[in-house]
């Protein structure tokens, strides 16, 4: 394998609260020990996702830190990752 382009979350770390972001740290962890060249793709929460944040009394409940997120569509994420997959210079990279 010659790189891996892994679709992470934003704010991955050891210590994270959303349980996603904690998860997807450990896997980034395991990729960059296994030597293999990687770039990872942190993305924010989907546009397509937001129904499902809305409660019955229209409140929105989403892991956004302060109370700000920058949802992006999986176009958008699909057009990044077309990007990297098909230049260089992005190794060892994670990319918000």
């Amino acid at each position: 394998m010659k790189h891996i382009v892994y679709l992470s979350v934003l704010n991955a770390a050891p210590n994270a609260t959303f349980i996603l972001a904690h998860d997807h740290f450990h896997t980034e962890e395991y990729i960059r020990v296994s030597g293999i060249p990687f770039t990872f793709l942190r993305a924010s929460l989907y546009t397509d996702n937001v129904p499902q944040c809305v409660s019955a009394d229209d409140v929105i409940r989403a892991p956004a830190g302060e109370g700000r997120a920058a949802w992006v569509t999986r176009d958008d994420i699909a057009d990044v990752a077309v990007s990297i997959l098909t230049t260089t210079g992005h190794e060892g990279a994670a990319m918000i």
